[in-house]
């Protein structure tokens, strides 16, 4: 298989996005990405998007889930019911207290947003959590497009996270978090945005292919018995 293949971006569509599925699918088909999974909140219109759009371009779709907002006790029981309809599963981070809950949470399938340009590091705790219950950990570098200061801050940051990623070897996933077909980025671009970091081009190929082993490894987990949306 090529460097190149198997290769997803995850993507935030319309009403919470900018651009509709179809347009995102259409985009990162024609950029060189192999599948594209939609990270909006649940219930919005994206889902019924996903189940229905015309498949005439050969990307794949993957239905995703983010959930950002709420405290430990609503998430924790909006879990067991949201992997049961999600293909790919994430619940966002940024404190150390939630850090810590989503990594030891077997049925979600990616931390995203553990840090920011002024909240905590990872600490090791939380790696080892996301290795023991295959909890993947959002490498994000769209901030990296953000003026000055702050620009630099989450540098210094994201650079400390992939050092404590990469010597426990915590299951990572890369994006750039677009919310819009004209911030999807073409992977090698990815690939040379995420060397700034220190990821080398395999590191960061390693990271954009494992959005599709996250959906192919929850699919075959639900086997037969699994229900895409509009199913």
């Amino acid at each position: 298989m090529s460097n190149w293949r198997g290769l997803a971006e995850a993507a935030t569509a319309y009403p919470t996005g900018q651009s509709t599925v179809s347009r995102l699918a259409l985009t990162a088909d024609r950029i060189g990405f192999d599948g594209i999974v939609i990270r909006n909140a649940p219930s919005t219109e994206a889902t019924a998007a996903v189940a229905h759009r015309a498949t005439a371009d050969e990307i794949e779709l993957v239905y995703g889930q983010e959930l950002s907002t709420g405290t430990i006790e609503t998430i924790s029981g909006r879990l067991p019911q949201l992997r049961k309809e999600t293909t790919v599963l994430m619940v966002a981070g940024g404190t150390e207290q939630m850090n810590r809950f989503v990594a030891r949470q077997s049925h979600v399938d990616v931390l995203t947003r553990p840090i920011d340009h002024s909240g905590p590091d990872l600490d090791q705790g939380v790696a080892k959590a996301a290795i023991e219950h295959e909890v993947a950990v959002e490498i994000d570098l769209s901030p990296l497009r953000s003026p000055g200061g702050i620009r630099v801050r989450y540098l210094d940051r994201l650079r400390r996270l992939w050092r404590i990623v990469e010597y426990y070897e915590v299951p990572y996933v890369l994006t750039v978090r677009p919310a819009s077909h004209l911030e999807l980025v073409a992977p090698r671009e990815v690939v040379a945005l995420a060397e700034i970091v220190g990821l080398d081009a395999v590191a960061a190929r390693r990271g954009l292919a494992t959005w599709m082993s996250i959906a192919e490894r929850n699919r075959e987990h639900a086997g037969e018995g699994f229900i895409e949306p509009g199913d």
